[in-house]
């Protein structure tokens, strides 16, 4: 039997409930409308667990920076257990909204426990990644200091700094997908004067 442990922090209720890494479930949409089926699916269905991991990013315009989120894997969501369910649910509520699970040889294909684990871990519940904190330090290298890249470090591909960007290889659904997380270029190191 699982323990539940529960933190009071200044009134702030903390859950530190472990996560149950098995039963997940992708969920096919339209890409731009994962928010979206996510609201609609708990609103028709109050007691669902859905996870829509989303990343932390730079973006540029008119010269100001801006931090977006933007979905980890444009076009999916994950559903824990009850796929039949939602379906029906969608199907009787009479959503345009696409909704097609994720199957192989017939069969809705389960998200892999420690994929599931490692994307909770970077993540959280809350499924943000947040921003990571970098510094360009002699030579151009960058030294990443804090964030979910920090952990990654093995599996990152390419480093912009003039977008803010770190290109990351993860495994996920039984495939190696290419993903761009934010990275906030906090200083640089000042060349030695002789």
């Amino acid at each position: 039997m699982l323990e539940k442990k529960v933190t009071r922090t200044s009134g702030l209720k903390i859950d530190h409930s472990p996560t149950d890494y098995h039963n997940w479930y992708a969920i096919q949409t339209t890409t731009g409308y994962e928010k979206k089926l996510v609201s609609t699916l708990k609103a028709l269905l109050t007691e669902i667990q859905l996870y829509l991991p989303s990343r932390k990013v730079i973006h540029k315009l008119k010269g100001i920076q801006h931090v977006k989120e933007l979905p980890l894997f444009p076009g999916y969501i994950f559903l824990y257990k009850e796929i039949a369910k939602s379906l029906k649910a969608l199907d009787k509520a009479e959503s345009r909204l696409i909704a097609n699970p994720v199957k192989a040889n017939g069969k809705y294909l389960e998200a892999n426990k420690e994929e599931m684990r490692f994307l909770f871990e970077i993540a959280g519940k809350d499924g943000v990644i947040e921003l990571s904190k970098g510094m360009v330090t002699e030579g151009e290298e960058i030294q990443i200091i804090n964030g979910p890249l920090k952990q990654l470090k093995g599996r990152i591909l390419f480093i912009d700094t003039r977008k803010n960007k770190a290109k990351v290889r993860i495994k996920f659904m039984n495939r190696l997908i290419d993903v761009s997380l934010g990275l906030e270029i906090i200083s640089r190191s000042l060349p030695n004067v002789q």
